[in-house]
């Protein structure tokens, strides 16, 4: 980009100058597909989506809020899933000892009915 400027400041149109400006705008279009990748990543809220788009971001120089933005975002919803899978333990947990309570009382019942 420096190349580019240093290059129109000067007035100069060289086959160089032309190749710059077509590196240019490649970079230029990659980033702003990479842009729009983490965008729609984000909204879908999918980790492993927003996972690839946040590596294509990266191996295409994105650097900025974008990227920053779309790190925070995975690092909420990867918590967010731990803490549903831990909160469904929990519950599988909590069923175990109520239906083993339901089974002891049961147990404990028929007992009492046999002695009588």
């Amino acid at each position: 980009r420096a190349f580019l400027k240093q290059a129109a400041d000067a007035n100069l149109e060289t086959a160089e100058v032309q190749q710059a400006r077509d590196v240019l705008k490649e970079i230029e279009q990659s980033e702003d597909a990479a842009r729009v990748a983490l965008s729609e990543a984000a909204a879908s809220k999918d980790a492993s989506q927003l996972t690839q788009a946040i590596q294509n971001a990266e191996a295409v120089g994105l650097d900025g809020h974008e990227l920053a933005d779309a790190r925070l975002l995975l690092t909420a919803i990867l918590e967010s899933e731990r803490l549903e899978e831990s909160s469904a333990r929990e519950r599988a947990i909590v069923e175990q000892e109520r239906d083993q309570s339901l089974i002891n009382s049961l147990v404990v019942a028929t007992r009492c009915r046999e002695a009588s």
